[in-house]
């Protein structure tokens, strides 16, 4: 099931890169989080008022929901955005839960992503705290935290 995750990623972060990728990005002091863009930097004072991103937007309480199908095995996903926060590289980040379950209602994977849009209107990605799970409820692995 962990190349459920691989699959779903660049859906749902397709948008993120695009900001990332197009944004001209002021003159900054830190390297980017893990996975930007080569060359990619920030620095948390572009992270002081945020603008929501239409296409990405970090609103806690947004939910949705996905379903699909992966080497044959159904699927259903939530993604909710949580009123919860971390603070990351000196960037207040917003924790956006993603939960899996089979068709069967078993849990495939459970996932904290973490992302923050700066004060243009990027969103960042800044990692994630994932589980994996096998058919019997079992933790799989943590591979990709």
């Amino acid at each position: 099931m962990s190349t459920l995750r691989s699959t779903l990623v660049p859906l749902a972060a397709a948008g993120v890169l695009a900001a990332l990728v197009s944004a001209s990005t002021p003159a900054a002091s830190t390297a980017g989080p893990v996975g930007s863009p080569a060359g990619t930097t920030f620095d948390p004072a572009q992270f002081t008022h945020p603008v929501q991103n239409a296409y990405f937007p970090l609103v806690p309480g947004l939910v949705t929901r996905l379903h699909g199908t992966e080497d044959g095995e159904g699927f259903r996903q939530k993604v909710r955005v949580t009123h919860r926060t971390e603070l990351i590289a000196g960037v207040r980040v917003t924790v956006v839960r993603d939960v899996v379950h089979r068709l069967d209602g078993t849990l495939a994977e459970a996932t904290d992503d973490w992302y923050a849009a700066d004060d243009a209107g990027n969103v960042w990605y800044f990692g994630e705290d994932t589980a994996t799970y096998d058919e019997h409820g079992q933790l799989e692995d943590r591979e990709g935290s």
